[in-house]
């Protein structure tokens, strides 16, 4: 393990996994892609090794269904203002009505921090950005 500083300064112990662990989850992942049933001799679970390397490699915006085969976690991105694909629930109607209110709840803190983004005087380009681009105040999931 090794010791990096995050975002916030704190450090944090960084697990670094060897070549096999990386060739071995590649190779499943082509194995599940390519199995047509549930019951293809080919397919397996993940290890704990590649369990791990593969949540590592999940960006905040992924899906967090995970895969009854392989039991890897899923690597399509989010619905906007959602936590899954339509893969895994995405496209149900109690699912999009949670999306569409935690987006409508988003958009005031979005114009409250966009407001004192661009009234701030500590640094202009962020100023100049926040009053131009209401993606650049944070709302990167919000439709363009």
């Amino acid at each position: 393990m090794n010791t990096t500083k995050s975002q916030t300064g704190a450090l944090e112990c960084v697990r670094v996994f060897p070549c096999e662990v990386h060739e071995s989850l590649a190779a499943l992942r082509l194995i599940a892609k390519a199995a047509t049933s549930k019951d293809d001799p080919q397919l397996r679970r993940c290890t704990p090794d590649e369990y791990a390397l593969a949540l590592t490699q999940r960006k905040p915006y992924d899906c967090s269904g995970h895969s009854n085969r392989t039991g890897l976690p899923c690597q399509a991105r989010a619905l906007k203002g959602g936590q899954v694909c339509r893969r895994h629930g995405g496209a149900l109607k109690h699912v999009r009505r949670a999306m569409a209110r935690r987006l409508a709840d988003a958009a005031p803190r979005l114009v409250s921090s966009m407001l004192n983004m661009a009234t701030q005087t500590d640094n202009l380009t962020v100023a100049q950005k926040a009053g131009s681009d209401p993606r650049a105040a944070g709302a990167r999931h919000l439709p363009a």
